[in-house]
């Protein structure tokens, strides 16, 4: 059973793997395309629309580098190159992001003096500069991928706190997006682009299952009750959070005449009905898969039961026995019929080297 659940785990980590490395591929690609653009046609970018923000190229390169960075961990994990290569890849980043930082501050920093001019300005900023919201998320994913790269349990959890906020704040930007008012759009600050709450996302994904699988999400693939609780209701609870925002937008703009306290009470009360199906729904499922399970259990215990049993009148019939010495934990397990043949009643002597010595004859200890 346990040969069973950790092949399962490792086929489930594998699979997980192989998904953070793609996040990690999309995010260089994303960020290379923007970066191309940014040398090789300037005018098409720096003209956009003062309602459209795109990524900057300072931005891009640190994503092209935390994404590089990341991938190195991912497909050879525990590598020492992989480790320098992250390490290296998280300081550019780093310094490219504080620099970036400070460039929005007013200062005078290299990073001005090669960017591309831009004709195309949001919020009174031109579009080539780095969003505060971009740089502080970027130092944050930065700092997280050296923590991944130092290897210890306490900068990976340190790292996986990073990661998550980083992606939190992805998330938040493209949901904002999503509800047609971008953050701090109308604001005196550079917004983060879409595509830069997309990257951000996707690279938080791949950082958090480069940091273990001791950590979350990689525990989500475990065989176990936990891991799949948390597999069902986790979605589920981010789905119903998102519909009902959908729900509430919605409803404020296109159904203006209806009394606000019986649209929030019919609106909360349609969600509960619509939550309690699903989580009955959810609950059966998993109930139905622990019961097999249990079942399952059940069945194999009877199995080494038996087999057990017929080892047992094997040895009888044969009048020979059988131990094992587990020399790490200085214990013995022998079978009854291996007492017997010792001359002592099961159950008589304690089951340590030292007690089977003293059963031994003198001349045969050698």
């Amino acid at each position: 059973m346990k040969t069973i659940v950790s092949a399962e785990k490792a086929s489930g980590s594998r699979a997980l793997t192989a998904a953070a490395q793609g996040l990690a591929v999309a995010t260089i690609l994303a960020a290379l395309v923007f970066a191309a653009s940014w040398v090789l046609f300037p005018s098409l970018l720096s003209g956009s629309r003062g309602d459209f923000y795109v990524m900057s190229l300072p931005a891009a390169v640190a994503f092209i580098l935390l994404g590089g960075g990341t991938l190195a961990v991912l497909r050879a994990p525990g590598s020492r190159g992989s480790r320098l290569a992250a390490s290296a890849a998280a300081l550019l980043a780093l310094v490219l992001s504080l620099v970036a930082t400070w460039d929005l501050m007013g200062a005078a920093t290299p990073v001005s003096a090669w960017l591309p001019a831009s004709s195309g300005e949001i919020n009174g900023f031109p579009l080539n500069m780095v969003s505060p919201v971009t740089a502080v998320t970027m130092v944050a994913a930065a700092t997280a991928l050296l923590f991944i790269a130092v290897g210890s349990s306490f900068a990976r959890r340190a790292a996986l706190v990073l990661t998550t906020l980083a992606g939190l704040s992805g998330m938040m930007v493209f949901l904002a997006f999503l509800y047609t008012t971008p953050l701090v759009h109308n604001g005196k600050m550079i917004p983060m682009s879409l595509v830069s709450s997309l990257a951000f996302m996707m690279v938080a994904g791949a950082m958090a299952v480069a940091a273990g699988p001791d950590y979350w999400p990689v525990d989500l693939v475990e065989p176990t009750l936990k891991s799949r609780l948390m597999r069902v209701f986790l979605p589920l609870t981010m789905l119903l959070i998102f519909l009902e925002g959908c729900v509430v937008e919605y409803a404020h703009h296109h159904l203006l005449n209806v009394n606000p306290a019986f649209l929030s009470a019919g609106l909360g009360l349609a969600f509960l009905v619509f939550t309690g199906l699903l989580v009955i729904r959810m609950a059966r499922r998993v109930g139905e898969s622990v019961d097999r399970a249990d079942v399952a259990r059940r069945r194999t215990a009877a199995e080494l039961q038996r087999r057990t049993g017929q080892l047992a009148l094997s040895q009888r019939v044969a009048r020979v026995g059988s131990w094992d010495w587990n020399i790490d934990e200085g214990s013995i397990t022998w079978s009854e019929e291996f007492l017997k043949l010792l001359g002592v009643e099961p159950g008589s002597m304690a089951a340590t080297y030292d007690a089977f010595l003293a059963a031994v004859h003198p001349d045969d200890r050698e």
